[in-house]
C-alpha cells in the first residue's frame, strides 16, 4: 500500500470515528471550556476534537459566544452595583460624619452651626481653644473666667463717664482722658498697682498719652490733679488693666479675619475682661439674631458681668 492510499485510509477511519456519536464531546466539558474553567488537559482534548468534528466545533463556539454575553451582563451588573454602592457611600458619609445640629445663629451674614456633639461649622480662622470656646459658651458654660471678671469693675473715685481708661483695655499706649475743667492746668500720674509711680506729664487739655506702652498683664491706677496756686487737688481716680501679650495677639487676629466674626469676637473680647468691646459684638451678634434665645443670653451675660 503506497503512502497516498495509507492516508487516505487514516482519513476515512477519522472521519468515520468523529461522526460516531460516543465520540463527540458532553456538554459539561463544552461548557467548562467555553467558561474559561477548564484546565489544560482539558482544553488541549476540546481544541484537538473541535479540530476534527465539526458538530462539535459549532456547538462549542455557540456556547462561547453565549458564555461571552453572559460575562458582560455580569460585568455590567457589577458596575451597576458598584456605582450605586459609591453614591450611598457619598450620600450617608456626611451623615455618619456629622452629628445633628443642635444650635444655628447668623454671624456677619454667615451660618455657624453647633453640632450635638459640640463642633462648630461656618466659623473661618479660629484655633481649636477658639473654636471650644465658642462652643462652651454656646452650650450655656462660663463666659468670662473669674480671674479676669475681677479687673472689669474699676476702683474709682469719679463718676465722670468721660473719664478713660477704665477696666480691662487693649492697648497698651492708652490716652487718659476726662472732663474738662476751664481755665484749668492739670497733672497726671500713672502708678503701679502697689501705687508706685510709673510716668506722670504736666497739660492744659484734658487729655494725656502715655509716653511708652506699659507692660502687658499689669494693672494700674491713673489719676488727674488740677493744679491751681502750687496746690494739686484730686479730681479723677481709676483703676485699668491691659490684656496680655497672648489675649491681644488673638484678638487683633480675630479682627482681622474677613467676614469679621461678632461670635469669635466678642468671646474673646469677653474672655479677656474687656466688656464694652464684648458688648458691642454680641449686641451685633444679637441684632442679626433677633429670635435666638442663646444670642440673647450671651449678651445678657455679657451685660451682667458689666453692671
Amino acid at each position: 500500500m503506497t503512502t497516498d492510499e495509507r492516508a487516505a485510509l487514516i482519513r476515512a477511519l477519522v472521519s468515520e470515528l468523529v461522526t460516531t456519536e460516543t465520540l463527540h464531546l458532553d456538554y459539561e466539558l463544552i461548557e467548562k471550556f467555553a467558561d474559561r474553567r477548564s484546565d489544560a488537559v482539558d482544553c488541549r482534548i476540546v481544541e484537538s476534537h473541535i479540530a476534527l468534528c465539526t458538530m462539535c466545533g459549532r456547538e462549542v463556539r455557540e456556547m462561547e459566544a453565549f458564555a461571552a454575553r453572559k460575562r458582560r451582563n455580569r460585568a455590567w451588573v457589577f458596575a451597576a452595583m458598584a456605582a450605586v454602592g459609591i453614591a450611598l457611600i457619598a450620600a450617608l458619609t456626611p451623615l455618619l460624619r456629622s452629628s445633628p445640629t443642635v444650635l444655628s445663629l447668623r454671624d456677619n451674614d454667615r451660618e455657624i452651626r453647633l453640632t450635638h456633639d459640640g463642633r462648630l461649622a461656618g466659623v473661618a480662622g479660629i484655633t481649636p481653644a477658639e473654636e471650644s470656646r465658642i462652643s462652651s459658651a454656646l452650650r450655656g458654660a462660663v463666659l468670662i473666667p473669674v480671674s479676669v471678671a475681677t479687673h472689669l469693675s474699676p476702683a474709682s473715685q469719679s463718676d465722670d463717664p468721660r473719664s478713660a481708661p477704665s477696666g480691662c483695655i487693649l492697648d497698651d499706649q492708652p490716652v487718659i482722658q476726662w472732663t474738662a475743667i476751664p481755665g484749668a492746668r492739670y497733672r497726671v500720674d500713672v502708678l503701679s498697682d502697689e501705687l508706685r509711680p510709673v510716668a506722670s506729664g504736666v497739660t492744659n487739655a484734658n487729655q494725656w498719652m502715655l509716653p511708652t506702652a506699659l507692660g502687658r498683664g499689669a494693672t494700674y491706677v491713673w489719676r488727674v490733679s488740677a493744679l491751681a496756686a502750687g496746690e494739686a487737688r484730686l479730681l479723677h481716680e481709676a483703676r485699668f488693666s491691659i490684656v496680655t501679650q497672648k489675649a491681644a495677639e488673638e484678638i487683633q487676629r480675630l479682627e482681622r479675619v474677613q467676614p469679621r466674626s461678632h461670635l469669635a469676637l466678642g468671646l474673646a473680647y469677653a474672655e479677656a475682661g474687656i466688656v464694652a468691646e464684648a458688648e458691642r459684638e454680641l449686641s451685633a451678634l444679637a441684632s442679626e439674631n433677633p429670635g435666638s434665645a442663646e444670642a440673647q443670653r450671651l449678651l445678657l451675660r455679657i451685660k451682667g458681668r458689666s453692671e
